[in-house]
């Protein structure tokens, strides 16, 4: 979205509205100049994030630990896990998940649609 409507800023630029011609009424240049600005803009954001997580990294960790990956990013600071029976099978495959693998069917930990939109029905009525 960005980048495009820049560039097309230098294509479709009308002098009656902005006061400057774009290509559409012969200057090419307003193209290298947008070109030229978006440039700047793409390479003062990424300098911008490097900086920010070089020195975000020197005060906290970025990345959960392997440990907190296998147990489930939302125990530490939820306090409950959610997703058991994706977690489990994530943790037995070594962090795969195998679709085709057989469960308990009356493992109610991960629901799936069809039952939710029965209770919801049934909520209803």
């Amino acid at each position: 979205g960005g980048l495009w409507g820049t560039l097309a800023t230098g294509l479709l630029a009308v002098e009656r509205v902005g006061g400057v011609k774009g290509a559409i009424q012969g200057n090419w240049k307003q193209v290298g100049i947008q070109a030229a600005s978006m440039l700047v803009v793409c390479l003062w954001t990424t300098v911008g994030t490097t900086l920010i997580t070089f020195f975000v990294s020197r005060i906290t960790k970025l990345r959960a630990s392997h440990q907190e990956e296998l147990t489930g990013l939302d125990t530490r600071p939820h306090g409950q896990q959610g997703l058991k029976k994706l977690s489990k099978r994530m943790l037995n495959q070594g962090g795969c998940v195998d679709e085709a693998s057989s469960e308990d069917e009356n493992d109610t930990s991960m629901v799936d649609d069809e039952s939710v939109e029965e209770d919801s029905t049934n909520a209803m009525t």
